[in-house]
């Protein structure tokens, strides 16, 4: 609506800026003639008044200089009337539009702010709703994490803001949500949706990867759980274990081949991971061709040869690796 009626004001105000300058440009020749009348008053004796010969047309067609002198008060009158529409003026109708423009502006504010994935109103949500959707407990390590990783990083011009393209990608690691789904989430298109996780899931791992520590083993004894101390002592050092991520299917068939996972029945990249006893990551592998065993993944990624003697490796049953583990 708010559209509508700017546009109604352009138009009546194009429509009487364009009447102003017609009956101006009109009023020009009969104003130059005035001109002329009053500065060459010679003019008018060396022709004589036709009065004596033509007498009707004296009343039919005044002086020229009264004619002047009325079209020049009923252009002014007719320029005052133009540069009015309706009972409005120019100077109401641009106050108009302006209004109109600062409605539109808070209109798209309130439509932005009512967005859940907004900073604003992200940081009013629940802890389970931060923590359902980003798998980080609240807003305070949110924030935290953000300002740390878009610290030093440079984005583009896209129509959402870089904390909504962050939430995105915590979005798709936590849920895995299809590409179309985050569009419709956060009204972009679907095709922005994998650029703008192309670019943040580079950016974390160029910021987020130092965070990785192998801990020393002092370290681990000061802090080891006491369900690991009972059972274990306090030589356990990692945990192990590898899981796969589905990907599209290579065109190249070497490519294809590398990736096919018996296991999962689809091309996927496997990655080793390790957990401290303390639950925190404390290493993880490169992307492997879902292909490729567990053992041989483990012997052949470097993770033997951060153990040290008599560290205890737990990982599951079916995880062979017991005289790889062992040789080191």
């Amino acid at each position: 609506m708010l559209q509508r009626q700017a546009r109604y004001f352009r138009q009546k105000a194009r429509e009487s800026n364009r009447c102003a300058s017609k009956q101006i440009d009109n009023a020009k020749p009969s104003a130059q003639l005035s001109s002329e009348t009053l500065d060459n008053p010679s003019s008018v004796s060396d022709n004589p008044s036709p009065v004596a010969d033509n007498p009707s047309p004296i009343a039919d067609n005044p002086s020229p200089i009264a004619t002047t002198t009325t079209d020049t008060e009923s252009v002014g009158i007719f320029i005052d009337a133009c540069t009015q529409t309706d009972g409005i003026s120019i100077d109401e109708v641009r106050c108009e539009l302006n209004t109109a423009y600062e409605n539109i502006r808070h209109l798209k504010s309130q439509i932005t702010s009512l967005s859940p994935f907004t900073e604003s109103s992200f940081q009013s949500q629940s802890n389970s709703f931060i923590s359902h959707y980003t798998g980080l407990p609240n807003f305070q390590v949110v924030k935290t994490v953000y300002t740390f990783v878009s610290s030093s990083s440079k984005f583009g011009n896209t129509k959402l803001t870089p904390f909504q393209e962050y939430v995105l990608t915590l979005m798709k690691l936590r849920l895995n949500l299809s590409s179309q789904d985050l569009a419709h989430r956060f009204g972009i298109h679907f095709s922005t949706v994998s650029k703008i996780l192309l670019k943040w899931l580079s950016i974390m791992d160029v910021r987020l990867s130092s965070l990785i520590i192998w801990p020393e083993r002092e370290e681990l004894r000061k802090s080891m759980p006491e369900s690991f101390r009972s059972e274990f002592g306090y030589r356990v050092s990692v945990v192990l274990d590898c899981f796969e991520v589905f990907i599209e299917r290579p065109s190249n068939l070497l490519a294809c081949a590398c990736t096919w996972s018996s296991y999962k029945h689809h091309n996927t990249v496997k990655f080793l991971i390790g957990v401290a006893p303390q639950g925190v990551i404390s290493y993880i592998s490169a992307a492997w061709g879902g292909r490729v065993s567990d053992k041989y993944l483990t012997e052949h990624c470097g993770i033997l040869n951060k153990l040290l003697p008599e560290d205890i490796v737990l990982a599951d049953r079916g995880f062979d690796i017991a005289d790889s583990v062992g040789a080191f």
